[in-house]
């Protein structure tokens, strides 16, 4: 039980830095797309964005640290 626990707790760790690392990379990333789209023109533009396939990979990059984050979050708060 206790080599279970010391186990997640050092995926937690790689997990959490391997986000951290990337932060900065996101808040870049971050500054190029406003969400939550609030207009027709703004779904446009993101539609025109994303046939450039350099900002496609940049937004796809910057939702799965979204999603790693979440992930991070949640287990972290119900200990899994």
């Amino acid at each position: 039980m206790l080599e279970e626990i010391k186990g997640q707790v050092r995926q937690n760790t790689l997990l959490l830095q391997a986000i951290m690392r990337r932060e900065n990379a996101a808040e870049v990333v971050n500054e190029e797309f406003q969400f939550p789209l609030r207009s027709m023109t703004g779904i446009k533009d993101l539609e025109d964005r994303l046939s450039n396939r350099d900002t496609q990979r940049s937004l796809e990059y910057m939702l799965l640290l979204l999603l790693l984050r979440s992930v991070f979050i949640i287990r972290a708060t119900h200990n899994l």
